[in-house]
């Protein structure tokens, strides 16, 4: 499905009475992704931007007769703001997943990271601040789905929800240690895939039991006894002023380990990794160590390429979410403003991500697009 066809399915959706409307829901969501794209983060933004580009939107239906023509003319900021406030987010979230065809193509060798993101300015009366969890696709380098929540602590429950949402076949999730639950793994288990989570103090009896035996069969320390059992690999980097070096230990002759283990669907493995960075300069070194639980068979390369690609939607996509769309500065909080906004964040995410017109990096893309309405235009026809 393509961009404008995602826009012509939300008129089908759309909650308002029919035929008494002014302004029709492609025309209002067009116009707040043209805006976001261009620095835009409240409904007087979206509102200006209309009135200023009216000639220019209108152009966009004769390059493509599905996006909307604005017949009467660009909304304004109390349409924009009526509008968000009140659409059932279920609505326009259908629109993104067809758009992005992750509700029915499976993710076959591809890895699903997901994890949740406050919106900081959004607070609501009651002091809680909405938090959307997210799921990123590392071989498209997209967001493939998204579910929000009151407050970060209900993180937990959102992630089945999510996960219920997309075609996982093939693919392996990975998910911080809030998702280190016995439904989250029977829900991926479920959806055909595998995964790596991350094991911390929230399930303290597991981390005990893992820190424990890898101390027994030699592995703290790095000097492991390569007896079979266990798989080792090692990664170095240097750059930015400091050198960096993982290492990984997994196996998965783990009989025993565990006293429920039998109640965490596809649990084989456990994997240790530790980060040794050195800083060049001034020659300070710091030193983690993180456990994981995996459904995969040991494989020690493959699992430390899968938990650093865990980042991509911390750096990819949460930091540019911040940086560059200026997420954390949206002030939206009325009715369903807040998760609508959030999403037409990740439709700008995904159609800057997608475009080829512009060498560089999202924010390099995301000028041009602003200063450049054929790049704009570009996109929004390719998308």
């Amino acid at each position: 499905m393509t961009l404008a066809e995602s826009l012509g399915k939300l008129d089908e959706l759309d909650f308002r009475v029919k035929g008494r409307c002014k302004y029709r829901a492609s025309e209002i969501a067009l116009v707040t992704l043209c805006a976001l794209v261009a620095g835009g983060t409240s409904h007087y933004d979206f509102a200006d931007y209309g009135r200023e580009k009216a000639d220019w939107l209108r152009s966009l239906h004769r390059q493509n007769p599905l996006l909307p023509d604005f017949r009467n003319g660009t909304p304004s900021h109390d349409a924009f703001r009526h509008f968000w406030t009140r659409l059932p987010p279920a609505a326009l979230d259908a629109c993104f997943m067809e758009w992005i065809g992750w509700g029915s193509i499976p993710g076959a060798a591809d890895e699903v990271h997901v994890d949740g993101k406050v919106i900081r300015r959004a607070n609501a009366p009651d002091g809680s601040r909405p938090c959307v969890v997210s799921a990123y696709s590392s071989r498209d380098r997209i967001v493939v789905g998204q579910v929000k929540t009151s407050d970060k602590s209900n993180e937990i429950a959102a992630i089945p929800r999510l996960l219920k949402k997309l075609r996982l076949d093939g693919a392996v999730v990975t998910i911080d240690a809030a998702g280190c639950q016995k439904k989250v793994v029977e829900t991926i288990a479920e959806r055909g895939a595998d995964y790596l989570i991350a094991l911390k103090g929230n399930q303290g009896g597991m981390l005990e039991a893992a820190e424990d035996m890898l101390r027994d069969n030699g592995a703290l320390g790095w000097h492991p006894r390569l007896d079979g059992k266990f798989d080792f690999a090692k990664v170095a980097e240097k750059g930015h002023g400091r050198i960096t070096v993982w290492e990984c230990l997994h196996t998965d002759d783990i009989a025993g380990w565990f006293a429920d283990m039998g109640k965490w669907a596809g649990l084989k493995s456990v994997c240790m990794v530790t980060t040794k960075t050195k800083d060049t300069k001034t020659g300070e070194t710091t030193e983690s160590t993180r456990y994981f639980i995996s459904s995969l068979p040991a494989d020690a390369k493959r699992a430390l390429g899968i938990s650093r690609r865990h980042w991509d939607v911390e750096n990819p996509l949460h930091w540019t979410l911040d940086m560059v769309f200026d997420e954390d500065h949206s002030r939206a909080r009325g009715g369903f403003s807040a998760e609508n906004l959030a999403i037409m964040r990740h439709f700008c995410f995904n159609m800057v991500r997608r475009d080829k017109g512009t060498e560089g990096g999202m924010s390099r893309r995301k000028k041009a697009m602003t200063w450049n309405d054929r790049k704009m235009q570009e996109a929004i026809l390719a998308a």
